[in-house]
């Protein structure tokens, strides 16, 4: 199937919160993509915007990101996930920030987003259609060393960010033609060696290929952005931070966090009629 357009959004722990600005103001601009796709904080915030759900990126992180039931090293120690997946996956979307299920499945939006293997080391993508689509999103923002691995028809995930951060060439694979693509990273960032490969050794013993993924991370990314640069312009517009965040992947200062979130909604705004005029040509 062919799709005129589609979005990628990137993860990126809480640094996401640029996207989930982006999301907000395309949303708010009314401006409806075909496709979406997303890794990790990515698929979270893909997941926002195809339920048209404006502001709820904002509330299920900024909102809560200093409130003990979020994130904290005494869930790590209690549950083994720094960040309370009980909370962020039931809590939140069935009764404090309700996720429009309705919507979400109803529209023919097609979304997907992106889940790494821990037996194989690869990436693999899983649609909204498939049978429990919270309990997939948790295992693409399950962060190693941080969350429990996630059981999913007798396969055990984590973080999509590993085996593929910016799943722009899956995007085209699929058919889109014209993709957004949301990186949460300025324009001089590349990725740097991973300096916890010896520690994923033992703490991943039984699953070598998602250890060897991890170690090759950065190559996989630094090569992604090289081909983004490679594609034509008519073609892809890439959305990225003017300068670099300086927040943490699990930032609790939700006065840095708000102000990265506004970013993303101002970039919408300065940039509207490139994005329309990218969209139409």
């Amino acid at each position: 199937m062919n799709y005129k357009n589609g979005l990628v959004i990137e993860g990126g722990g809480l640094r996401g919160v640029f996207a989930s600005g982006v999301v907000d103001g395309l949303l708010k601009k009314d401006i409806m993509l075909e496709y979406v796709i997303g890794t990790s904080m990515g698929a979270c915030n893909g997941a926002n915007y195809v339920s048209r759900q404006y502001k709820r990126a904002y509330n299920t992180t900024v909102k809560y990101a200093n409130d003990k039931r979020y994130m904290g090293m005494e869930h790590m120690i209690k549950n083994g996930s720094y960040f309370n997946m009980d909370f962020i996956y039931d809590k939140l979307p069935y009764t404090l920030e309700k996720f429009d299920f309705q919507e979400f499945k109803g529209n023919d939006i097609q979304y997907k987003m992106v889940l790494t293997n821990l037996k194989t080391g690869k990436a693999e993508y899983f649609d909204k259609y498939e049978g429990s689509t919270l309990k997939l999103m948790q295992a693409s923002t399950s962060l190693p060393f941080m969350s429990k691995k996630v059981l999913y028809k007798e396969n055990y995930y984590l973080d999509g960010g590993i085996a593929d951060s910016i799943p722009v060439k899956k995007a085209i694979e699929d058919g889109v033609d014209k993709v957004i693509i949301i990186l949460t990273r300025d324009k001089d960032y590349r990725k740097e060696p991973s300096k916890s490969y010896k520690l994923g050794k033992l703490f991943y013993s039984k699953y070598p290929n998602f250890n060897d993924a991890m170690r090759d991370r950065h190559e996989h990314y630094n090569s992604t952005l090289d081909y983004i640069e490679g594609l034509d312009s008519n073609k892809v517009l890439v959305i990225r931070p003017d300068t670099a965040i300086n927040i943490k992947r699990v930032e609790k200062d939700t006065d840095k966090l708000d102000a990265v979130y506004k970013m993303g909604m101002d970039y919408v705004d300065r940039n509207y009629t490139k994005i329309l005029k990218f969209l139409n040509n």
